[in-house]
């Protein structure tokens, strides 16, 4: 049942507010009665994962490529990869995606935890620095009148150097003391001071990551994704190792999974193709030459190619036609085809609509048509010919004025 919600009082400037609800910190569209109704939905955060070099960031592009072809939105990026955003910068410089380093933060936990609640830095009024203000209604929509894009999307890359970030720091502080960490076990060079860790130190940063991923999954963007390398660790069903996103430590590996949507694993796959480099030194059992980058994308568990032990994977769509969703592709990213991200996104829309045509064939009362009418559901109107409704189904389904039983099909 859609949830009613008036409107909250105006929130206390500063990251300050981060502490408070999720939904208190953004600010409801406007209606005429002063109401507005969430739809927003439970696990809309994505996540992709994999192994340095298997092109999470670039698909980040893809995902912002989706959004501003599909929402006419940009997309916002909180970025605290070693590696950088430079596969991003062409999006940057088009101005589709909006980019902001967390690298240099003094207090990584406040900012990370702010970002996912839906804050975001912008510079004073009286240009001073910057400061985190909570998320607006207009900066979702937009102002068209002036040219003002909304926001539609939100990455956050990633889930392992967020957890980093905030574990390094937690050892510098003086003015906290972890459990099961010895007061005394610190080196000073200088002013500068570097604690030793414990085992509570990696249970507090997990927890913490747990609530960011909850936060950001209430944001109401059309689109958000995480990013994260790969670690083992264990199953928490079987019991077994399992291999899954890294976050700090092995306790969350298997878990993590069940946070997010979509679970996608890219894997660095041979492709069998070389590239000569000239050199004549090789082992002659060593087939020579620069190997051909081939990244395939997984939704669907799959196993380790040694050890057998199985990648966690997942697309969400309805079982009604999941039949139809592919367990696995290969990436293709150049000037005349980009197949990442975007492609999935791209596949689940059709597949939704599908679904819908087919519930819809196998109901046996016709769909309340308002219903259909609500954001993010698909109007009866709109159901696709020969998707596996028969004929009369679909000229029932589409007499919005006569209400009858459709019938089921076979």
């Amino acid at each position: 049942m859609p949830l009613i919600r008036k409107e909250k009082p105006q929130a206390t400037e500063g990251v300050q507010v981060v502490a408070q609800n999720r939904a208190q910190t953004v600010q409801p569209k406007p209606t005429d009665d002063g109401l507005r109704i969430d739809q927003g939905e439970m696990n809309r955060c994505d996540l992709i994962y994999g192994a340095s070099g298997t092109g999470k960031t670039e698909n980040l592009g893809l995902a912002a490529k989706y959004v501003w072809e599909k929402y006419g939105k940009i997309t916002r990026l909180a970025s605290a990869d070693g590696g950088g955003w430079k596969p991003l910068q062409p999006y940057i410089d088009l101005g589709i995606i909006q980019p902001f380093s967390l690298n240099a933060a003094k207090t990584p936990l406040k900012v990370t935890m702010a970002i996912a609640g839906g804050y975001w830095p912008k510079m004073k009024a009286d240009g001073s620095g910057k400061e985190y203000v909570p998320l607006d209604w207009r900066d979702v929509e937009g102002d068209e009148k002036n040219g003002i894009p909304g926001v539609g999307c939100m990455c956050f890359e990633g889930l392992t150097s967020f957890a980093d970030a905030i574990f390094i720091s937690l050892t510098r502080r003086k003015d906290i003391h972890i459990p099961e960490t010895p007061k005394d076990s610190f080196v000073t060079d200088g002013d500068d001071y570097y604690g030793f860790s414990g085992r509570a130190h990696y249970g507090f940063v997990q927890n913490r990551i747990q609530e960011m991923v909850a936060r950001a999954n209430g944001l109401p963007f059309e689109k958000m994704v995480w990013t994260a390398l790969e670690n083992d660790g264990v199953d928490p069903e079987t019991k077994e190792t399992c291999y899954g996103p890294k976050v700090i430590g092995k306790a969350l590996t298997g878990k993590a999974p069940a946070w997010f949507g979509d679970c996608i694993h890219l894997v660095d796959i041979d492709s069998g193709e070389r590239v000569d480099d000239g050199r004549d030194d090789m082992h002659k059992l060593v087939k020579g030459g620069v190997k051909v980058k081939k990244i395939r994308a997984y939704m669907a568990n799959h196993p380790h190619k040694s050890t057998g032990h199985m990648y966690s994977a997942k697309g969400r769509t309805s079982a009604w036609v999941g039949k139809d969703f592919p367990p696995f592709f290969d990436v293709v990213i150049n000037d005349v085809e980009q197949k990442g991200l975007n492609w999935i996104y791209t596949q689940e829309d059709e597949l939704a609509k599908k679904a819908a045509s087919v519930i819809a064939a196998n109901l046996t009362r016709k769909p309340p048509i308002e219903e259909f009418k609500l954001k993010g559901s698909v109007s009866v109107l709109e159901l696709p010919e020969n998707e596996g409704v028969i004929d009369e189904q679909v000229e029932l389904a589409k007499e919005i004025a006569n209400v009858g039983e459709v019938k089921k099909s076979n």
